[in-house]
């Protein structure tokens, strides 16, 4: 194996994202993209319910048929991971219940807690049953797309170590019913070793990148801009006395989470509110199941439109800025990818070398692999970078490109003379390429690898490179 270290090049030889400039006389309110349902825009970002992008798709030209899938998926919607936020909020609601420093509002969330509590409890981590609907719904569509492609060869199937991926991996293979079962291959890396799908937790500089001063301050800013102030501060005073407030606005809380106590303020309540509202959309099949209404998980009630599209604004800005384009679609929370585009390249060459190969790869990760492979790949919707913070919503939200259970496959064609093409989906929407083509959405297979070798030629990759050994050396 060839030892890969970085060098740095400058950011016009690498990917051919696009920027969006500042504008002179200061920054406007967020253009925020919202979900939308039949009661109204609910702005919720990453956590947006899985839909299909696209059902009707163009034919491949004459005597193609498809013959190998190469798919990456984020997990189904899912529960919260851990105890954090709505153990939090109860702690603060208990303290402000016995100082009588709850509105009407205020008690309102407090028994609204006690009925998340009962879906939530002991499913931490793990996918909800929209999530499992998620990925067995792709899969389905998969098959009926695709009917001659699984001739049962085998599948490969990789999944990171966190729980909801392999639930996702089981939902999407419940499809399959009649794939011999012994033919599909279940494979769970440590994390720590899984280069191509965990790439983001193996890097030290990409997380070192994540608490640096390029996120930091740029957070900051938002966190300082009078719209996160006005924002808290209504929420919180729909829930909490006067006399409470204040001592949320101090800061003087001191909540015992997880052992460790804490000082508790404003920005954190709404924070752990807003995280509840979030999740609470993957849920209403479980709350069906308890006979829980609606009404009795509607987080919705304490924010306002405005409200939501700030806290969106700025929850969706971190996205950007550590999975996204962020300012430099060749930056590092971008390059930490190159391990998956090589084992997609490679995945693909394999196949087309060796017909016994499988059927299909099937990696099952996180939204942190769907979102920076998606930019290297220079898919549109996704590699617009942005000097302003304020402005990253013009051209990227991530609901679009890192929804619940968002995927990019590979569709690889072949025809009797073995040439080869590529159709690339993103959500299931088959999407542009910075590669010509004769034929879109579909492209000539050596082409395509032509191109990609190109970049990464640039960045000082090989095919054949110690993906682990890029990853420890990778830099800013």
């Amino acid at each position: 194996m060839k030892i890969f270290y970085f060098i740095i090049l400058p950011l016009f030889l690498l990917l051919p994202g696009l920027s969006c400039i500042s504008r002179p006389g200061g920054e406007k309110a967020p253009s925020v993209q919202s979900s939308g349902t039949d009661n109204g825009p609910i702005f919720i970002g990453s956590k947006t319910l899985y839909t299909p992008q696209q059902t009707i798709y163009a034919p491949p030209p004459s005597g193609y048929e498809p013959v190998f899938i190469n798919y990456v998926g984020r997990h189904g919607a899912r529960f919260l991971t851990s105890a954090d936020d709505d153990i939090a909020l109860q702690s603060l609601l208990d303290i402000a219940e016995k100082q009588e420093g709850l509105t009407a509002m205020g008690r309102r969330l407090k028994r609204m807690l006690i009925f998340f509590s009962r879906i939530e409890r002991n499913n931490y981590g793990n996918i909800t049953l929209a999530g499992r609907d998620e990925q067995a719904g792709i899969a389905t569509r998969m098959l009926n797309l695709y009917p001659g492609l699984f001739k049962g060869k085998g599948m490969d199937v990789i999944v990171s170590q966190k729980i909801r991926t392999k639930q996702s991996a089981e939902a999407f293979l419940a499809a399959f019913k009649t794939y011999p079962p012994e033919k599909i291959h279940l494979h769970t890396p440590v994390d720590s070793l899984n280069d191509a799908l965990c790439f983001y937790d193996i890097s030290p500089e990409y997380k070192h990148f994540e608490k640096g001063p390029v996120v930091r301050e740029r957070m900051d800013s938002l966190a300082n801009d009078p719209r996160t102030r006005e924002t808290d501060l209504k929420v919180a005073s729909r829930i909490f006395t006067d006399q409470m407030l204040v001592q949320l606005k101090k800061g003087d809380i001191d909540l015992q989470v997880d052992s460790k106590a804490a000082g508790y303020d404003m920005e954190k309540f709404v924070k752990n509110l807003y995280a509840l509202y979030l999740i609470s959309f993957a849920m209403h099949k479980e709350m069906a199941e308890k006979d829980i209404s609606p009404d009795s998980l509607n987080f919705g009630i304490f924010f306002s439109k405005e409200d939501l599209a700030w806290l969106n604004f700025r929850d969706g800005a971190e996205d950007f800025l550590v999975k996204g384009p962020g300012l430099d679609p060749a930056g590092i929370q971008v390059r930490n990818a190159v391990p998956l585009l090589i084992d997609f390249i490679n995945t693909i060459d394999s196949s087309i070398a060796y017909p016994g190969q499988p059927d299909a790869r099937l990696r099952f990760g996180h939204a942190e692999a769907i979102s920076p492979f998606a930019t290297l790949l220079g898919i549109p919707v996704a590699s617009h970078a942005c000097s302003s913070i304020f402005r990253y919503a013009d051209h990227w939200n991530a609901a679009s490109v890192m929804c619940m259970s968002s995927n990019i496959q590979w569709i690889l064609y072949a025809n009797r003379q073995q040439d080869h093409l590529i159709k690339v989906l993103l959500n299931e929407k088959e999407v542009h390429l910075p590669i010509a083509t004769d034929h879109y959405p579909y492209y000539p297979w050596n082409d395509v690898k032509k191109y990609y070798i190109g970049l990464l030629s640039k960045l000082h990759v090989n095919l054949d490179d110690d993906m682990h050994a890029y990853l420890q050396h990778l830099q800013e």
